[in-house]
């Protein structure tokens, strides 16, 4: 016993925590555990952990309804700015169509713009979230905070390859559907 203090350890009583790889099986090892001689009592900490979940929850729901909303601005954003250059160079297009030029080959122009600045607009994305990968979260906060479960960089590359192709994809959609719209004729 450490006399500087009041309480010595061997006043405490002993105590347990246990970890359970299936947290659904609570109630039998709870069971089980209360039985065995000594046994005071049994906490069960989920009571404490729901309301938290429950914001999380929230949380992650009302992320995916911004990241939805987000990709309707973006749809319309792209679609507003391929018709603005299609109307500015309507001449130019005019002019393609006087000689026999297609529709497809009128609308490529658009659609390679469209889609170039949609493969910058991910780069830049990609290069953003590796330098807060590298330079914050690694070097700064996950030392520091050691309890919570950082992204990995797995995750990050993970998620690269659909940053892309959602880019991509969403720009050469709707410049195609503006342009279907637009230059019909």
């Amino acid at each position: 016993c450490d006399w500087s203090s009041d309480v010595c350890s061997s006043d405490l009583p002993e105590s347990f925590r246990v970890k359970l790889d299936d947290p659904k099986s609570f109630d039998k090892v709870a069971k089980a555990v209360q039985s065995m001689r000594g046994v005071e009592s049994v906490q069960d900490q989920r009571k404490l952990l729901d309301r938290f979940f429950e914001i999380l929850r929230g949380l992650q729901t009302f992320a995916l309804a911004v990241a939805l909303a987000m990709l309707l601005v973006t749809v319309l954003l792209v679609m507003n700015t391929v018709r603005i250059a299609a109307f500015a160079r309507r001449r130019e297009t005019s002019i393609m169509r006087s000689v026999g030029a297609s529709n497809a080959t009128i609308r490529l122009p658009f659609i390679t713009e469209a889609l170039l600045a949609a493969f910058s607009g991910a780069l830049l994305a990609t290069v953003t979230m590796l330098a807060i990968k590298g330079l914050i979260i690694d070097t700064r906060l996950a030392p520091r905070w050691t309890v919570i479960a950082w992204v990995t960089w797995g995750d990050v590359l993970g998620v690269l390859p659909w940053l892309f192709a959602v880019g991509l994809a969403t720009a050469g959609a709707a410049s195609s559907l503006s342009l279907r719209r637009y230059l019909v004729g």
